[in-house]
């Protein structure tokens, strides 16, 4: 799938807003991306310009390099607990909700993603911050993740935390929230589990799993699955993917017979990164393979996850007094493929509802 097939009957100067939205109401939201460059934190500000505009590598800085450039020059994944909307970092104790941030975000912007997540889902997130290394990277590194997937940096960093929490005895939901690169992260880490999954010698030959770790390895991912202890359905079970601009060739279920692990993605019809994936012109012709409800935001613009998909969820199922969300359907989504639901499962979850498993 190439970026002129997904633009396909968006015309080209329609195509900026296809990513930065439509000017009004989403821009000027208190919790628009666009907000950050208006608040008081300027210090917050300048650092997130420097860190997109300044080019970067990512991975660890040379011990040659003076200690006040590494920061600048040089940047990993890095794991951080944001608190729930009260300020708490312990509500819902048997639940672990993690957030994969996409291109051009650096730690400032990711929190500032997690706690417009927070607000709305009542939950404390650990974000897996794949950090921004300036705007010509990023976009070279997906475009690489597209093609090749390479993102093995984020997911040797990120998978290990998602493990344990599916093994913790103690949570009974696994959520994991991504949006735009996120996604391709996600869909390495389902790649990963596939094959730590007890039930894999029966689901693959043994030359598909030598095949499936070879591709692994060239995404870039060095974790050995054969460090990991197995994981079984009713620990799948426990994972929920929720993806924002699904742009993966493929995310299946590990266990087509079970439906494990559950996966939703959301797209808004004119985002052109969402249309790379989940809404691309013709899946089947592409071989995009995206298991779950697909919800498409029929007329919606921009790629932005605060101001053009949470802000829209926010305010057509939010701000209720009670768990849950405010109406039983699926506004503002409609159904686009995948398998049929009245509504998405994830709105469950708006407001500290809890879905029943």
């Amino acid at each position: 799938m190439t970026v002129a097939e997904a633009a396909k009957g968006i015309p080209p100067w329609d195509l900026p807003q296809s990513l930065l939205g439509r000017c009004g109401a989403d821009a000027a939201s208190p919790h628009s991306e666009y907000s950050m460059f208006t608040s008081s934190d300027v210090g917050r500000t300048a650092k997130y310009a420097a860190d997109v505009l300044i080019p970067s590598f990512h991975r660890r800085a040379p011990s040659w390099v003076p200690a006040g450039l590494r920061s600048v020059f040089f940047h990993q994944t890095t794991i951080e607990c944001r608190p729930d909307q009260a300020g708490s970092y312990d509500s819902f104790p048997g639940e672990a909700w993690f957030f994969i941030n996409g291109i051009l975000t650096d730690p400032g912007m990711a929190a500032w993603n997690a706690d417009y997540l927070a607000a709305i889902f009542h939950r404390p997130f650990t974000i897996i911050q794949n950090v921004t290394d300036g705007l010509a990277s990023d976009l070279l590194e997906c475009a690489d993740e597209k093609a090749f997937g390479m993102n093995g940096e984020p997911v040797d960093v990120g998978f290990p935390k998602v493990y344990c929490a599916l093994k913790d005895v103690t949570k009974d939901r696994v959520v994991v929230i991504a949006h735009s690169q996120g996604t391709l992260i996600s869909a390495v880490m389902v790649r990963l589990l596939r094959l730590i999954y007890d039930r894999v010698g029966e689901l693959l030959s043994s030359a598909e799993q030598v095949a499936e770790l070879a591709a692994l390895r060239r995404t870039g991912v060095t974790l050995d699955p054969d460090d990991f202890a197995d994981v079984t359905t009713a620990e799948l079970d426990r994972l929920e993917i929720y993806c924002f601009a699904n742009c993966a060739s493929d995310l299946r279920y590990i266990d087509q017979d079970a439906a494990v692990p559950r996966i939703e993605s959301f797209g808004n019809e004119h985002d052109l990164v969402a249309r790379l994936g989940m809404l691309a012109p013709d899946r089947k012709q592409e071989e995009i393979a995206i298991d779950g409800p697909l919800w498409v935001h029929r007329g919606a613009w921009g790629h932005l996850l605060n101001a053009h998909y949470l802000r829209a969820i926010d305010l057509a199922q939010g701000g209720g007094s009670s768990p849950g969300p405010a109406t039983t359907n699926a506004k503002p989504y409609e159904q686009f493929g995948g398998v049929a639901a009245t509504a998405p499962r994830l709105f469950s979850y708006i407001n500290g509802g809890t879905p029943a498993r």
